[in-house]
């Protein structure tokens, strides 16, 4: 499991204030959340088409390469594996740490077979 400081997934993630991604395996699991379309908004805005999609979590398959920019993160298949949306830090940390535990466990089965 490697963890990175920077988001994974998100076009807009720049103005965003708040980011976890974590690589487990063949997997990449990137939160985003506390979007600000205009940086110098004190509100911040939903992610998506969800009322309560204040942080989005994403879960990619990863594609055997590496980001070009040196920050280490890996390539992924754009479409993504699974989806979660939060409407709290709280949830979205929480909600973050739970689906790296299942890849986790995951990995581990996968391991035994």
């Amino acid at each position: 499991m490697k963890w990175y400081g920077n988001a994974g997934h998100f076009c807009a993630a720049s103005n965003c204030s708040f980011h976890l991604c974590t690589e487990i395996g063949e997997y990449l699991v990137s939160t985003v959340g506390e979007y600000r379309q205009d940086p110098e908004d004190k509100e911040i805005n939903i992610i998506g088409a969800s009322t309560k999609g204040f942080y989005i979590t994403f879960v990619f398959k990863t594609d055997g390469t590496r980001c070009k920019c040196g920050c280490g993160l890996p390539g992924v298949h754009l479409s993504s594996v699974e989806e979660i949306m939060y409407a709290t830090p709280k949830d979205a940390n929480e909600g973050h740490m739970e689906i790296c535990e299942k890849h986790v466990h995951l990995i581990d089965e996968e391991k035994e077979k």
